[in-house]
């Protein structure tokens, strides 16, 4: 599999806009979080579909995963970026 290809598995998004590294926040599994920043994905990455974009950082620690959020930072995860809110048509 080339490195490109890697690169858009990882960085691709489900029905709900979260990646692989989302989940990864979510669940707390800081150990895969290296794996996925060495094959080139986003860590910075922000959900695509709902109301809010959230980073894997906010997530991990909306989360209380401690682990997972120092991993994030160490690893370049940004800090500034702002969650938003999508906003709504009007009727």
């Amino acid at each position: 599999m080339e490195k490109e290809e890697v690169i858009k598995l990882l960085n691709a998004t489900d029905s709900e806009g979260a990646a692989l590294v989302h989940y990864v926040a979510a669940l707390n599994y800081h150990e895969v979080i290296p794996i996925i920043h060495s094959f080139g994905g986003n860590l910075s990455v922000k959900t695509s579909c709902g109301l809010r974009e959230l980073t894997p950082l906010m997530i991990a620690a909306a989360q209380g995963n401690e682990k997972t959020v120092k991993k994030l930072m160490r690893l370049g995860a940004s800090l500034t970026t702002a969650s938003s809110i999508k906003p709504t048509s009007s009727a």
